[in-house]
């Protein structure tokens, strides 16, 4: 187990300003931003049970992480059908429910694969928000040294165990 401070969690996710990690989503299509946003789904609905396996973590926290989770699910399917507005105001959800999910884990002992992968999202988040010509305006993140594709990679591999 490894531990992270809520302001270290927070600090590997959206929204990014950092140039060096937005340098590799040019070119990105609609079926890239879907395929994203389809793997940070599915990626952290996979480590959902080890999130509910988490040692002091109460039952409130699990059913709203739970249903965080399940709102993340909700925009996959509504991003396949958006216009470029809508998949904005879509992708904006996606990482303020990414946000939500590491502030209910906040203060406690995360299993190492949960923090890559929760960290992988928040990767991703910012290439997709890049491609869609904006960026979430709350706050500057420190720069994480992970790129695009190994966060596709580790949500990849987190959504097929």
């Amino acid at each position: 187990m490894t531990t992270i401070s809520r302001r270290a969690l927070l600090s590997m996710l959206p929204p990014v300003l950092a140039a060096p990690l937005l340098a590799d989503c040019a070119g990105l299509s609609v079926s890239q931003i879907s395929s994203d946003v389809d793997m940070i789904a599915k990626g952290i609905e996979a480590i959902l049970p080890l999130i509910k396996s988490i040692t002091g973590i109460s039952q409130s926290t699990v059913d709203k992480v739970t249903s965080v989770v399940d709102e993340i699910k909700a925009v996959v399917s509504d991003i396949s059908s958006g216009t470029k507005t809508t998949t904005i105001g879509l992708v904006k959800k996606l990482g303020t429910g990414v946000s939500k999910i590491v502030d209910l884990l906040g203060g406690v002992t995360l299993p190492s694969w949960v923090s890559t992968v929760l960290e992988a999202a928040g990767t991703l988040i910012p290439t997709i928000e890049k491609t869609l010509g904006f960026t979430a305006a709350a706050s500057v993140r420190a720069a994480s040294a992970m790129t695009a594709e190994q966060a596709r990679a580790i949500l990849a591999a987190a959504a097929a165990k």
